[in-house]
């Protein structure tokens, strides 16, 4: 397990001297997706506000989001019904604090369970996000929250996280991000697991078309039976596009 998470650091130490060098002030193109790391929120502006974007995560999430204004996101998140629903509402709201400084608050809530049973789970959470930088290169920090409940049941974990992004040409971005798990125990925080995600982002010189190629690094206790099968991490495959 430790091997493979001192390849997965060693690969990104790789990437992050590459793109040291490989950055250019002048890239032409904006990323149309920069409210994102890779699934986290940014605080950063929108860079298509009055359109819609519609995204899939592994065809399994998609997200509907429409940027009323630069400052403010709305949206709608669902899953195909094959044997499970899922329907949700997502809002992002950032504000410019300085020069390449945002801070910015998120919150989703919604609904899901299975097509053979009559439970369903209730989620709902958020939190603020700082983001230093801007489109092309950024250091993303987050706090989000989460909770859910069932019937009479509900529990709540802590996501702390931090993300970096670098767009390395017209095309082409770098993202990746971290988190760790936690749920209160008495009036202590207990790390339970975490995980790391990173890949890359193309998109089209309008930014109407963009796609996502990531894997996802999960961090825990028997973790390293899954790297035997998937090196490289679980692929996260996103495609979407702006209308």
């Amino acid at each position: 397990m430790k091997t493979k998470l001192k390849k997965i650091m060693s690969v990104g130490l790789f990437l992050g001297l590459a793109i040291s060098h490989a950055w250019a002030e002048d890239e032409k193109f904006e990323d149309p997706a920069s409210s994102r790391v890779i699934y986290g929120p940014t605080a950063l502006p929108n860079t298509h506000a009055k359109k819609f974007r519609l995204t899939t995560f592994n065809l399994g999430l998609w997200e509907l989001d429409y940027a009323a204004n630069s400052n403010l996101n709305i949206g709608v998140q669902t899953a195909p019904p094959f044997g499970v629903f899922m329907f949700g509402g997502k809002i992002r709201y950032n504000h410019q604090l300085a020069e390449n400084v945002h801070l910015g608050i998120y919150a989703n809530a919604g609904i899901l369970g299975t097509m053979v049973s009559s439970n369903t789970v209730a989620y709902y959470g958020g939190g603020p996000m700082l983001t230093l930088g801007n489109s092309k290169k950024a250091l993303n920090i987050s706090v989000l929250n989460y909770g859910a409940r069932h019937e009479n049941d509900s529990g709540w974990a802590m996501l702390p996280g931090i993300g970096g992004s670098i767009q390395v040409s017209d095309r082409l971005k770098l993202n990746m991000e971290g988190y760790l798990i936690t749920t209160p125990i008495g009036t202590k925080f207990i790390r339970n697991a975490g995980a790391i995600l990173y890949g890359v982002r193309i998109f089209s010189e309008t930014g109407s078309v963009y796609g996502d190629i990531n894997f996802l690094a999960p961090i825990f206790d028997g973790a390293g039976d899954l790297y035997r099968f998937m090196p490289l991490g679980i692929p996260v495959l996103a495609f979407g596009f702006s209308f």
